[in-house]
């Protein structure tokens, strides 16, 4: 009867462990009239689930007895929890292990990216069984050590786990191999939904969409129903409204089309696919939306020149008490950029900081190529200048330099397009971006000695440029011509023709006669 009791008192110890209610569940075992050694290992490992390694630690020292089981909570709650040198000392002093102990050490060391500490650690271990190896593949396979897994997986016993295969086909889809993923995922003996997912989903992240679609295809003959992870892979590599409405109508018939993950990918593919109306009807029939559904339905309206709908739907989505993101801004400063609302847009950047967030390079560059459209150069200037140096990228000078040019600003555009062209090399570089850029920008506002200045300032130093070619068809043949090319079999009446013709007529155009 006693022991019944111990048992009925640690199953509830252990339930309200499970639920979270951790000083409950002590409470109970402080009140037990008896306690063995399960009882004991459940409240430390109520603990430990809980963060609490100090209360654990505290219970664990406190034990009058102690198995390997117990031991075994304790090191893999230090190990979880990153603190190796506490797990390595409990390891090092257990009485005895048994393979879910190396386990729970070597799965440590490979969460936290100890590759080598784990696999000095696996190569001791003694009497290694199909959990032990697919610990091991699993976790070289989630640190991106393909061959080291594929080593381990290879070295495995015959009975290889279904979950050591899945990691293998995993890790060669992640990393782009798919012809190596499609090898081991065809040779698997048997194949579950995890599978099928790991080399659909590589295949449309390398955008092979007959290959999705073969896969999708040769999945619904198999034994193996798709479910929510699949359809959204399927999904994006849709290029029409066509196979969009498909996916849709499939994902309605086996009932699937409640989820929410699912519901946004299609508001996106309607978008991409050009048909903001499905879209729009994908949303409102979506029961339970979040912070990705609104920011999806503003970025379609954003994409398709729906300014205040996006606007508007911003607006319901913080009256709704969703969570903005950074995407959130990015799509509504788009929305901005697009309509060229210049007031809005400065507003909604100046807030993002009150929603808890810190301006990205993308709410930057939008806000730019808002001012810079209505003719904010300056201002747009001003923006890029106190832009931290790590967050000035290419396409936010870029954007500051087309606004430049756009309103003619060329001594604006001299001080971006120096900027810019700084990232493809500095003078004396192998790169000719530098020049080229300065080039333009003085060409384009009639500035041609300065433009001259530049090409002269590029002989001079060390710079390969590429050359510009053109090509004329002349009596069925194709004639190539490089800039300053001398190699052409009648490459003196050529220039002959040019001096006499074109030339003139360039300069009676004010143009100059070198171009970039």
């Amino acid at each position: 009867m006693a022991v019944k009791s111990v048992a009925a008192w640690t199953s509830m110890v252990s339930g309200y462990c499970r639920a979270g209610r951790v000083d409950e569940a002590r409470k109970l075992f402080d009140a037990m009239p008896a306690r063995n050694v399960v009882s004991w290992t459940a409240m430390a490992q109520g603990y430990a689930r809980s963060g609490m390694l100090r209360e654990a630690r505290e219970l664990f020292d406190q034990m009058p007895e102690r198995n390997v089981v117990t031991w075994t909570v304790m090191v893999k709650a230090y190990a979880d929890h990153g603190h190796f040198q506490e797990a390595m000392e409990l390891f090092d002093r257990m009485p005895q292990r048994n393979p879910y102990s190396w386990s729970a050490m070597i799965s440590g060391f490979l969460r936290a990216g100890k590759v080598d500490e784990a696999v000095r650690l696996f190569e001791r271990m003694p009497g290694r069984n199909v959990v032990s190896w697919t610990t091991m593949v699993t976790g070289l396979a989630q640190n991106g050590r393909v061959s080291m897994a594929r080593e381990f997986f290879d070295r495995m016993p015959r009975n290889k786990d279904i979950a050591a295969w899945n990691a293998m086909v995993t890790a060669y889809a992640n990393d782009g191999q798919m012809n190596e993923a499609r090898r081991l995922f065809d040779s698997m003996p048997a194949k579950n939904l995890v599978s099928w997912n790991a080399l659909i989903h590589g295949y449309a992240k390398d955008e092979r969409k007959d290959e999705v679609i073969g896969l999708f295809l040769l999945m619904l003959r198999s034994a193996v129903s798709p479910d929510i992870t699949t359809l959204i892979s399927v999904l994006v590599t849709s290029n029409s409204t066509v196979e969009v409405e498909q996916i849709h109508g499939f994902a309605t018939t086996r009932g699937l089309l409640s989820d929410t993950s699912l519901g946004n990918a299609l508001i996106t593919m309607y978008s991409r696919s050009g048909d903001l109306r499905s879209a729009w009807q994908a949303f409102k029939m979506l029961q339970e939306k979040d912070a990705i559904t609104w920011t999806s339905m503003m970025q379609a309206f954003a994409n398709h020149g729906r300014a205040s709908y996006a606007l508007q739907a911003f607006a319901q989505m913080l009256r709704h008490g969703y969570k903005t993101s950074s995407t959130t801004f990015t799509a509504v400063l788009s929305a901005c950029s697009h309509a060229g609302l210049v007031d809005k847009g400065r507003a909604i950047f100046a807030s993002v900081r009150r929603y808890g967030l810190e301006p990205t390079i993308e709410h930057h560059t939008c806000l730019v190529d808002i001012l810079g459209r209505a003719g904010h150069v300056r201002e747009a200037m001003k923006i890029v200048a106190a832009m931290p140096l790590d967050m000035r990228d290419d396409a936010v000078l870029r954007t500051l330099l087309g606004a430049c040019m756009m309103h003619n600003e060329v001594d604006a555009a001299r001080e971006v397009g120096e900027a810019l062209a700084k990232s493809d090399g500095p003078p004396g570089s192998d790169s000719d971006g530098y020049y080229k850029v300065l080039a333009n920008v003085f060409g384009s506002g009639g500035r041609w000695e300065e433009m001259a200045g530049v090409w002269k300032a590029m002989k001079g130093s060390n710079v390969r440029r590429t050359p510009g070619v053109s090509q004329i068809v002349v009596d069925a043949r194709t004639h190539m011509f490089f800039s300053r090319d001398q190699g052409h079999p009648q490459c003196a009446e050529i220039y002959e023709m040019l001096d006499d013709a074109l030339v003139p007529q360039m300069m009676k155009k004010d143009r100059p006669t070198e171009t970039v």
